[in-house]
């Protein structure tokens, strides 16, 4: 004749099954209940399993749990991109201050164009601009005015060609940036 469940038949079977649902530890039940573990993994799986398993709330209850995990691992994967992106930001900031103090505009200007596309990316991930918005005011930036009077220190050294470069200088400065707006 089998043995019955010790498990099955403890008075507070309710209570156990409860704690095998939620995850709580094997051993803790096992201890507070009075029973044997090796009597509480043969009842979760003989007898549990089964009913969890023919239970539409258990399934449902187990996909959104699985669900809610997946979704903190894609919350970390994004945070750590995020931070990546942010670290390249850094990066190309400290670029166009070398170039700057170095006096090498033509590193300058790419460092601020790769910087303004990832200022933008970094937007984008928060969700604060849509794909297909420009709204960075570089014109306004510590950055632009450096830069811009590193090219007019240059152009004055080349009078042939120095009225063409400030009037193109002048005419960045009179274009409308469009600042962020929350939305």
């Amino acid at each position: 004749m089998p043995q019955r469940c010790r498990a099955c038949d403890h008075p507070q079977i309710d209570e156990i099954n409860k704690l095998l649902i939620a995850g709580a530890s094997l051993q803790q039940i096992a201890d507070d209940y009075g029973l044997k573990l090796t009597s509480l993994h043969r009842h979760r799986d003989r007898h549990l399993a089964p009913v969890i398993a023919a239970s539409p709330t258990a399934q449902e209850l187990m996909i959104r749990e699985m669900a809610a995990a997946h979704e903190l691992q894609e919350v970390d994967a994004a945070d750590s991109l995020l931070a990546e992106v942010r670290n390249w930001q850094r990066e190309a900031t400290e670029i166009y201050r070398t170039a700057k103090d170095g006096g090498d505009t033509n590193t300058a200007l790419k460092a601020i164009n790769q910087s303004r596309k990832l200022i933008e990316l970094i937007a984008k991930m928060l969700e604060i601009l849509r794909p297909g918005d420009v709204q960075v005011n570089f014109i306004a930036s510590p950055q632009w005015m450096g830069l811009r009077e590193a090219m007019v220190r240059i152009a004055n050294r080349f009078p042939e060609t120095r009225g063409e470069i400030l009037t193109a200088l002048d005419g960045v400065r009179e274009v409308k940036a469009i600042d962020y707006q929350p939305r």
